[in-house]
C-alpha cells in the first residue's frame, strides 16, 4: 500500500514537471514576438514583420513557424522536437521610428549568422526597446519646421509663406508631442494640433502680407497628414493583405477627417473660404534643394539614424526628379507617380545592399515629396464644407495617385523579394 502511494506520488510529480523542450520553445516564441511587436509599434509593414518572425524563429531553433500579423495583433505558432507553442501578442501602440526597425533587423541578421543565442537575442531586444530616439524633442521640432517650410517652397510659396509655415509647424508639432505624452487619442490630438498650427499659419501669413496664405496653412500641418499611412494601406491592399490594408486605410481616413475638421474650424472662425491652390513650382535648382531638406526633415521625424540621412536625402531628390521629369514630358500624373515610386524603390534597394540596411529606411522618407497629402487634405476639407461632388472627385484622384505610387514601390519590392528567395 505504501509502495503504491509512493509510486502515485512519483507519477504525479513527473506529470506536473514542466517539459523543458516546451518551456524553451515558449521562451523562444515570446522573444521573437517581442521583436515583431517592436516592429509593428514603430511602422513596419505586416509583410516585413511576418518575414522577420519566421527568420528569427528558425534561427533560434524553431523547426516550423506559422505567423499572422495585423496592425493591432500578432499571432504565431512555433513547432520543434514534437512540441508546439502558440501566443497572441496585442499591439496597443503605434508610431514611426525607423531606428527601432533597423535595430530589430540587425538582431535578426546576427541571430541567423549564429552570433546571438536566445539569451543574447532577448538582451539585445530589451536594449533596442529602451533605446532613445535618434533625435530629441528640440531637434525634431526644428526638423518639423524645416520640412514643412521647405514644402511650402515646393508649392510655390515665397519667403513670407515659408516663415509663417516654419513658426506654425514648430508650435503645432510641440502641441502634438505634448498631447501624445498625456495619452490623448491620436485622432483627437491630430485635430487639435492641426487647428492650432493652421490658425497660427493663417494669422502670421496675413500679418506679414503673404500672397498665398493657404499654402502656409496647408504646409504647416503636413507633418500631421498621414501620407505614409495612406501609401502603406494601398501597398498592403496591392499585396493582397486585405485586413492590414483596410485597418491602415481606416486609421488614415480618421486622421485626415480630424485634421480637416480642425482646419475647417479655423476657416469658419476666420470667415475665409480659401482652398489650397498650388502655385508654379520653383526652378530645378531650388526645387532639388527644397526636396533634399524636406526629406531630411521627415527622416529625422521618422527616427532615421544620423548616418543614414545623406542616403535619405539622395532618395528624396531622385524621387522628386523622376516625378517632375515625367510630368514635364507630358506624362499623366498617375504615370508620373508610378515612375517616381519605381525610382525611389530601385534606389532604396540599391542603398540597402550597399549600406547593409533595410530599404524602408530610404524609401519611406524618400517618397514624402510625392505623397498626395495635399489632395487628401483637400478631399476631406471639401467634404467638411459640404461639397460632396468635389470631395468625391478628389477622393478618387487621391486613391489613384496613392495607388500608382504604391504600385511603383510594390513592383520593385516584389522583384527584389523574388531575387532574394532564389538566392536563398
Amino acid at each position: 500500500m505504501g509502495l503504491s502511494s509512493a509510486e502515485a506520488l512519483l507519477e504525479a510529480l513527473l506529470v506536473a514537471r514542466p517539459d523543458p523542450v516546451q518551456a524553451s520553445l515558449a521562451d523562444t516564441l515570446a522573444t521573437v514576438l517581442q521583436a515583431g511587436q517592436l516592429m509593428l509599434e514603430h511602422g513596419a509593414s505586416t509583410a516585413r514583420v511576418e518575414d522577420t518572425v519566421r527568420r528569427l524563429g528558425r534561427s533560434l531553433g524553431a523547426e516550423q513557424v506559422e505567423v499572422f500579423a495585423t496592425p493591432t495583433g500578432l499571432f504565431a505558432t512555433f513547432i520543434a522536437d514534437g512540441g508546439h507553442a502558440t501566443r497572441i501578442q496585442r499591439i496597443v501602440r503605434s508610431g514611426m521610428d525607423l531606428s527601432k526597425i533597423e535595430a530589430v533587423l540587425t538582431i535578426s541578421r546576427r541571430a541567423a549568422a549564429g552570433e546571438l543565442d536566445l539569451a543574447a537575442t532577448r538582451l539585445a531586444l530589451n536594449q533596442a526597446t529602451t533605446a532613445p530616439r535618434p533625435f530629441g524633442l528640440a531637434l525634431t521640432t526644428l526638423a518639423s519646421a524645416l520640412c514643412c517650410s521647405c514644402t511650402a517652397g515646393l508649392f510655390g510659396g515665397g519667403l513670407q509663406e515659408i516663415v509663417a509655415t516654419a513658426a506654425a509647424a514648430a508650435i503645432g508639432y510641440l502641441v502634438a508631442a505634448l498631447l501624445g505624452q498625456i495619452n490623448l487619442s491620436r485622432v483627437l490630438a491630430a485635430g487639435v494640433a492641426a487647428a492650432i498650427a493652421a490658425g497660427l499659419a493663417l494669422a502670421i501669413a496675413i500679418a506679414i502680407a503673404a500672397i498665398s496664405p493657404a499654402v502656409a496653412m496647408f504646409s504647416s500641418i503636413l507633418m500631421l497628414t498621414p501620407g505614409v499611412l495612406i501609401v502603406s494601406a494601398i501597398s498592403d491592399l496591392f499585396r493582397g493583405d486585405t485586413i492590414a490594408g483596410l485597418a491602415r486605410a481606416a486609421m488614415a481616413v480618421l486622421n485626415l477627417a480630424a485634421i480637416a475638421a480642425g482646419v475647417w474650424l479655423v476657416l469658419s472662425i476666420n470667415g475665409l473660404g480659401m482652398m489650397l491652390m498650388v502655385e508654379h513650382p520653383p526652378t530645378w535648382q531650388i526645387a532639388l534643394g527644397l526636396a533634399c531638406m524636406t526629406t531630411i526633415g521627415f527622416a529625422m521625424l521618422f527616427g532615421v539614424p544620423l548616418r543614414r540621412l545623406p542616403a535619405c536625402a539622395l532618395a528624396g531628390m531622385v524621387a522628386y526628379t523622376a516625378n517632375r521629369l515625367a510630368i514635364d514630358i507630358g506624362a499623366p500624373f498617375g504615370v508620373a507617380m508610378f515612375i517616381g515610386g519605381m525610382a525611389v524603390g530601385l534606389l532604396a534597394e540599391l542603398l540597402a545592399r550597399l549600406l547593409r540596411a533595410h530599404a524602408s529606411l530610404f524609401s519611406i522618407p524618400g517618397i514624402i515629396t510625392l505623397v498626395p497629402g495635399g489632395m487628401a487634405f483637400r478631399t476631406m476639407l471639401l467634404f467638411a464644407q459640404g461639397d460632396v461632388a468635389g470631395g468625391t472627385t478628389d477622393l478618387v484622384l487621391t486613391a489613384l495617385l496613392a495607388g500608382a505610387l504604391a504600385a511603383g514601390l510594390g513592383v520593385v519590392t516584389a522583384l527584389a523579394s523574388v531575387r532574394l528567395h532564389r538566392i536563398a
